[in-house]
């Protein structure tokens, strides 16, 4: 009879017990620019339609960390349902907190606004396996506003010589030079990031292209869809697990007492109280602009 115990054969069934997990699934469709010690890093990449010839997708986000009482900090990181209009626990809490005053503690549950497109590494010094595929690429604001400045120029950067950049069209060998270096403030900026043309073609031909693309670029609808999201239970017990909730759940304890001897005595019959005033609340009205064509 084998050692049923045996501890080699144990790992060979249940894996490395001492290996070391994250916390956050990672989505490895999503490019995540390598960085060294600093925290800075480089890259070349291309912007390239998905197999549906969308360019952007707006998505709300869920970034909210808390300082609990005990000093240690948890963060939740997830893509808000209400990017299609269903509701979210965070956004909820967030909606409360504001229309009661509450700004401040608002503010760390307010979604964000990012959005998502897809990238062809051309150069990746720090992770050349990465070089030749396409992921999806996540941006700020700033990042979106670079491209469309590169796509439609101000008046005054055409009067001084700028021209219009194809930024998706890759048979126009547009390129960015992705730049992440720490501010003056120890935040990672993106500013010094800038579109150059390529020296070498990133395809060799249309057809090269569109069967690349077609083949393994990911499909932006595909974030959209209800399924792509967690549950508003899911969300919730994520709520609660950031904001300490269910280890004050875990406190409560269920205590049965004796019930009371029934004694019959005679009280005046209580006036009746009125009814505290409803306020109403007002929602929030977003307004969204057009997402990129």
């Amino acid at each position: 009879m084998s050692n049923f115990f045996d501890f080699d054969e144990i790992k060979k069934v249940s894996g490395d017990p001492f290996a070391q997990t994250s916390a956050f699934k990672v989505d490895d469709r999503f490019y995540t620019l390598p960085k060294d010690e600093k925290g800075e890093g480089i890259a070349l990449i291309a912007f390239v339609p998905d197999p549906e010839r969308r360019l952007i997708q707006r998505m709300y986000k869920i970034n909210s960390s808390v300082v609990l009482p005990n000093g240690k900090r948890r963060f939740v990181s997830e893509w808000s349902p209400q990017t299609i209009g269903q509701p979210d626990p965070f956004h909820e809490a967030w909606q409360k907190l504001y229309n009661a005053g509450k700004t401040d503690e608002a503010r760390q549950f307010a979604r964000q606004t990012r959005y998502v497109t897809n990238i062809k590494i051309i150069k990746d010094p720090r992770k050349p396996e990465n070089e030749g595929k396409i992921f999806f690429y996540e941006m700020s604001q700033r990042m979106v506003d670079k491209i469309k400045n590169a796509i439609e120029p101000s008046q005054e950067a055409l009067g001084l010589g700028e021209e219009r950049k194809e930024v998706f069209n890759p048979m126009k060998n547009i390129v960015m030079k992705l730049v992440a270096k720490k501010g003056a403030n120890g935040m990672l900026s993106y500013d010094d990031s800038a579109f150059i043309t390529s020296p070498k073609p990133i395809y060799e031909s249309e057809e090269a292209a569109v069967n690349d693309i077609k083949t393994n670029a990911h499909c932006l609808s595909d974030l959209t869809k209800p399924e792509a999201f967690m549950s508003y239970d899911e969300l919730k017990k994520k709520f609660d697990w950031l904001t300490g909730a269910e280890a004050q759940e875990a406190k409560t304890e269920v205590v049965e007492v004796a019930e009371p001897k029934q004694e019959t005595v005679e009280v005046a019959e209580p006036k009746p109280e009125p009814k505290p005033e409803t306020k109403k609340i007002g929602s929030v009205d977003d307004l969204l602009d057009d997402l990129l064509g």
